[in-house]
């Protein structure tokens, strides 16, 4: 991959996670998984609930888990088995209507999912974060064990989700 694309794709993601935290206007609203979480929680608390609530959302089969995750926008990227950023690549990003789409379509085709994880790491700055979890599962379509997962967090509408990820050990299909 050339240097030229892998800065346009950290650039939108850097775009993404300045969009979520200064533009979109602070809400009083509420989801099932998030009413009470960030009044009595760490910062860091309410971060890794948010990744909880992603990963289980898939295991349990609960499209408003997962929805409630993530924010308006997501980006997914894979890493191509390197850690040199000139091979990964950009998989897909996904406007709200599509994540929508997309959950369903995972549930659907995807599942059963399993999936054991660990958050390794957790690293907060202002608005955004990232969190590294080594996880462990299977789906219909692959298997994967002690693959590392960076989820790229961001403030949406004045709560934490998850706005992309990034895989290493994962390729994109020809």
């Amino acid at each position: 991959m050339k240097k030229k694309t892998i800065i346009v794709i950290l650039s939108t993601m850097l775009g993404v996670l300045i969009f979520t935290s200064f533009t979109l206007k602070s809400s009083t609203k509420k989801n099932d998984y998030g009413k009470n979480l960030y009044e009595n929680t760490t910062k860091e608390d309410s971060i890794k609930t948010v990744v909880k609530n992603f990963i289980e959302g898939f295991t349990k089969e609960d499209f408003n888990r997962v929805r409630s995750s993530l924010g308006n926008s997501f980006i997914m990227l894979n890493g191509n088995f390197s850690c040199n950023p000139e091979e990964w690549e950009g998989h897909q990003h996904l406007d709200q209507k599509e994540i929508d789409e997309w959950i369903k379509w995972m549930l659907k085709k995807v599942t059963p999912i399993s999936n054991t994880y660990e958050i390794k790491s957790v690293d907060i700055r202002n608005n955004s974060a990232i969190v590294t979890t080594l996880e462990t599962g299977s789906n219909q379509f692959r298997n994967w064990k002690n693959e590392q997962v960076a989820y790229l967090i961001g403030k949406v509408n004045g709560e934490w989700r998850i706005v992309g990820f990034f895989i290493k050990n994962i390729k994109n299909p020809n």
